[in-house]
This record gives structure tokens, sequence and C-alpha cells, in this order.
């Protein structure tokens, strides 16, 4: 465990990388704490695309990022001062810390994970924050409640998904409780008394603070879609280049064209 360095969160989120990297790590990640939805297959998604892409990013729904991964070769082996240059010029606490974050990726010529590629999540920054969180498990709650009663009408049903059922799971879920009834309390949060779960549609443009079709379980769990996108996604990864020194702007240029997808706004 080491402390934070003093600055603001760039220069705090420059020297964690840096200090990893020196202590031979080859890739790294920093994630927020603020992220009740936050699990380890988050985290193991985020690794299987450091295979293929030199930053991977995970975005908030408030149009930031609760995380952001870095491979050593291309950011650091290569140019150790791009480190510093990635978190420079970003309006932090805005709305436009994703897009920032993006743009000035690409213009270090790094290639970017697509957007999706992790889910969009909910950091608790306020009190509307917390809120919004609240209502999506008390949603998610209910949703659960009303397919487990479904299943227990078919005894063969009720077997299969006792049968199913993960200790990871369980735990994920009774932490995830554990949260929900603190905030609960702290921010006299009144359930809805109709509560009702609705996937909102795919359709929403990235960046607008909606959900989409890869939203995780509450329960601190992956769903199926998302694992299974996952596969198909990292079935044919593109091999990491090993860059040489005389052309490696011109490599990178055509690593990050290839592999990067711009966003659209």
């Amino acid at each position: 465990v080491r402390a934070q360095v003093e600055g603001g969160l760039g220069e705090r989120i420059t020297a964690a990388f840096a200090d990893a990297f020196e202590d031979g790590c080859d890739e790294v990640i920093v994630a927020g704490t603020d992220v009740p939805d936050l699990s380890l297959d988050t985290f193991t998604l985020a690794f299987l695309h450091l295979q293929s892409f030199d930053v991977v990013i995970g975005p908030s729904e408030d149009d930031g990022y609760y995380l952001i991964g870095l491979h050593r070769k291309m950011v650091y082996d290569v140019n150790k001062d791009l480190v510093k240059k990635l978190f420079k010029g970003i309006h932090w606490s805005t709305s436009l810390v994703y897009r920032d974050q993006v743009n000035i990726a690409y213009k270090l010529e790094l290639s970017v994970c697509p957007y999706k590629c992790l889910p969009v999540l909910i950091d608790v920054d306020t009190v509307d924050d917390a809120t919004r969180w609240l209502e999506k498990f008390w949603n998610y709650k209910a949703r659960r409640e009303a397919e487990e009663k479904k299943e227990a009408q078919s005894a063969s049903s009720a077997a299969l998904a006792l049968g199913g059922a993960s200790s990871a799971a369980s735990l994920a879920l009774v932490g995830t409780k554990r949260i929900f009834e603190r905030l609960k309390g702290a921010c006299n949060f009144v359930p809805p008394k109709n509560a009702s779960w609705k996937r909102k549609g795919s359709s929403q443009a990235p960046g607008s603070g909606e959900d989409h079709d890869l939203e995780p379980y509450s329960m601190g769990m992956l769903s199926p879609t998302v694992i299974f996108s996952a596969i198909k996604r990292l079935a044919s990864p593109p091999n990491r280049h090993d860059l040489r020194k005389m052309d490696a702007a011109r490599e990178r240029r055509a690593v990050a064209k290839t592999n990067g997808k711009r966003l659209s706004y």
C-alpha cells in the first residue's frame, strides 16, 4: 500500500502508473473506489483488452471514467513522458473527462479500447448519484424477486436455478446489499411503490449518460451478454506490435488507426 502523492487528480494518476511501471508491471489499472458495481469480472475484462490495446477505459454514466488501464510496451517503454502527457489538459470533474482522455490518447498515437468494451457504471460523487444507483439496485431486486417467484412455480426450474448458483455471485450480492443499506440510510432513500425493471435501448449515443445493452447485473457480476460479447471480440485479437525505434512514429499511427475507434458525439 502506497500513499498518494500531492497534487491534482492527473498528477496522482500519473504517479501511480509511473511507480507501477518502475516496479516492473506490464499491465496496470487505476480505478476509483466510489463505484458500487465495480466487480472482479470488470477488472478481468479490462486486463484481457490490454492484451490488444495500449489504453482501456471504463466509462461512467456522467461522461467521465471509473477505470483506466495502460500497457507499458507503448506507454512507458517507448517514451516515459507519454504517461505524463496522457493526463494533461483534461477538464477534471466535468462531462468532458472521457472525451478529453480519448482524444489525448489518439493525439499521442495510442490505440484505445472501443467504447462499450467495459460496462458503463455509476460513480457516486453526489447525493443524486447515490439516489440514482439506489433506484437501479432496487429495480434489480424487484426483477430478481419476480424471476425467482416465476421459477418457483416449476420444480425443475427451481432446481436448475439452485444448482447453478455460484458462491462468488452470492458473496458479491451480499456486499452490494450492504452498500445499498448504508447509502439508503445516508440519503433517506424511499423505494418506489411500484418498482419495475426495464432495459434501456442500445440506441443511446456514447456519453449520453443512459444505460445500454451491456449494462451489468447489480449483484457485481457481469451479465452473460457482456461475457459472450467479450469472448466474441477477443476471439481473434490483434497482435501487439513490437515497434522498431526508427519506425516508431509510423507504426504507432498504424496501430492506433487499425485497433482504435474514435468516438462519435
